[in-house]
């Protein structure tokens, strides 16, 4: 299956990725992601361009408990 990597509207930052079964949504491509690791970016889809990876200014709050492997 094909992945359709979907972005939001009208902004077009990055959602997530899924499978595109045939249909795929109007805000997805199938363009390739930037590699990671994103460090303080983002990838947006700019048309005619595919993916450019921005500043991420989110603000991300510690987690509350431990992660588990």
């Amino acid at each position: 299956m094909a992945i359709a990597h979907r972005y939001t509207r009208p902004d077009q930052y990055y959602i997530n990725s899924d499978e595109d079964y045939g249909c795929p949504p109007y805000n997805s491509t199938p363009d390739a992601l930037p590699p990671r690791p994103w460090k303080n970016q983002w990838p947006q889809y700019v048309d005619n361009k595919g993916w450019v990876l921005v500043e991420d200014h989110r603000q991300r709050a510690e987690p509350h408990f431990a992660a588990e492997d």
